[in-house]
């Protein structure tokens, strides 16, 4: 079954606020409650209060093809299953990408849309477990307030609604792989098995890149000098000039005159962190990586720049003997996501996928995303293309347990400081940590106080337009 297009009809702005969907819901007579949040709570904080549990909250998803857009209503502790629903309605359906929904949002101030389709006058499809709910909570299109009505007044507003069955709720998520839908006969046949031989042979992989082989020689050079990399990278003018910008930026404070390479590597980055940031780059541009979306090279390079910078910065934290390599630490927090570039290089289809599922389930972690549809994380397919290409086991480590906070071993410090920056920079709405708790026995095995933890995360945040800046120079334009 397929739906006529209909666009969402024009709202006024600074209408679609709690008085619009009440006077909305007066208008029908249905019985409702308002719950807002309370002075120095956020509505979150109420929501646990109250005891509400996630499958009783609604959330939207808003899809699209050449037919037009449609909205789905589902619980917020379910993931979308974008195959299923396409194939349920005979419809090639794509999540709206951010900058669209961010634009349909901004033009009538809000920041969602209730699930109520008439009102938005959107065709609609709505999870049918929503039927076994005796009471519904949602948001009536602004953050700080929840509307709750009993299922059975809620369904009132749904007879024009299809029922299907498209959602699957999160806690189910680790025993399942995508059964069916949307994904194609080739992706449901790549095992994880299939990645990793692929992998290991890099048939399809670039070879590393010759400059980054040469950084790599001077790593293990205990001779090496400032001037030896400076030569090194002055072959690379792109490369040359990234760095020399990185040097001159407001976030290294240098006001002096820069006029080469070595210049900026003796008086303002240093040999190590040259090294390494160059060895990063290089790496992560041998890659061809769509720039936009949840997973393009823009929010990549993002999240790598504050992870390494907040690992670096709470490595100077720890006590001195407890401490890592520095400037490996740095290397590791610049790479420990470069699994995602691999998979959008080598297994396109996938990365692709991948990034339909996270625009329309931006609630649900990667890694719980990556494992249903794949049957593997960018963690693992990460740590293989670093075994080939001979990057120090220490990199390699983070890149493979920086979601595991019991993983010990050797090597466990850079994994775990990683793990340690990831979940702080989660509390900002940066990165894909699975969540932003930090586990006391992780803080004693790193030597770190929780006030030092937020201590260094508050000096990073506060010093993150620069980091964003610096990202964006290292983005193909």
């Amino acid at each position: 079954m397929v739906f006529d297009m209909l666009e969402p009809k024009k709202i006024p702005s600074n209408i679609i606020q709690k008085s619009a969907v009440c006077d909305y819901l007066n208008t029908a007579g249905v019985n409702y409650m308002v719950i807002e949040n309370l002075p120095n709570h956020t509505l979150e904080e109420i929501i646990k209060l109250i005891g509400i549990a996630d499958h009783a909250l609604l959330r939207v998803a808003l899809m699209q093809d050449e037919l037009g857009i449609i909205l789905a209503i589902l619980p917020q502790d379910y993931l979308l299953d974008i195959g299923l629903l396409s194939k349920q309605l005979n419809r090639e359906l794509q999540p709206l990408d951010n900058e669209l929904l961010n634009k349909m949002y901004s033009e009538v101030n809000i920041d969602c849309y209730p699930p109520l389709p008439e009102f938005l006058s959107l065709p609609c499809v709505i999870e049918s477990d929503i039927l076994n709910l005796e009471d519904v909570y949602f948001k009536p299109g602004v953050s700080n307030e929840l509307i709750c009505m009993k299922r059975s007044a809620f369904m009132e507003f749904q007879q024009q609604s299809k029922r299907y069955n498209f959602g699957i709720a999160i806690s189910h998520l680790p025993h399942l792989n995508n059964p069916e839908g949307g994904v194609s006969v080739s992706i449901k046949q790549l095992t994880p098995l299939r990645i990793k031989k692929r992998v290991e042979q890099t048939i399809e992989l670039p070879a590393v890149p010759v400059i980054a082989s040469k950084i790599l020689k001077l790593r293990f050079d205990p001779n090496a000098t400032s001037k030896d990399l400076a030569q090194v990278i002055e072959k690379d003018p792109s490369l040359s000039a990234q760095l020399m910008s990185w040097a001159s930026s407001p976030y290294y404070g240098y006001s002096g005159k820069l006029s080469s390479i070595e210049c900026a590597i003796v008086k303002v980055l240093g040999f190590d962190l040259v090294m390494n940031l160059a060895l990063g780059i290089v790496l992560g541009r041998s890659m061809h990586v769509p720039v936009q979306g949840p997973l393009g090279l823009s929010e990549y390079w993002r999240f790598s720049i504050c992870t390494a910078a907040l690992v670096e910065t709470l490595v100077n934290l720890m006590p001195i003997q407890h401490r890592p390599i520095p400037g490996i630490a740095y290397l590791a927090g610049l790479l420990h996501n470069f699994g995602i570039l691999l998979l959008a290089q080598v297994f396109p289809p996938h990365y692709q996928l991948l990034n339909r599922y996270v625009l329309a389930n931006p609630h649900i972690n990667l890694t719980t995303i990556e494992n249903y549809v794949l049957g593997v994380g960018h963690d693992q397919i990460g740590a293989w293309l670093m075994k080939a290409w001979h990057l120090p086991p220490e990199v390699i480590a983070a890149a493979k347990f920086h979601h595991h906070e019991e993983y010990t071993s050797e090597y466990a410090v850079y994994s775990n400081i990683v793990l340690l920056a990831t979940r702080l920079l989660k509390t900002h709405g940066i990165g894909d940590a699975e969540d932003s708790t930090i586990p006391l026995p992780l803080l004693e095995f790193l030597h770190l106080t929780e006030e030092e933890a937020h201590q260094a995360l508050d000096y990073v945040i506060s010093q993150r337009e620069d980091l964003f800046l610096l990202a964006s120079q290292i983005v193909p334009s």
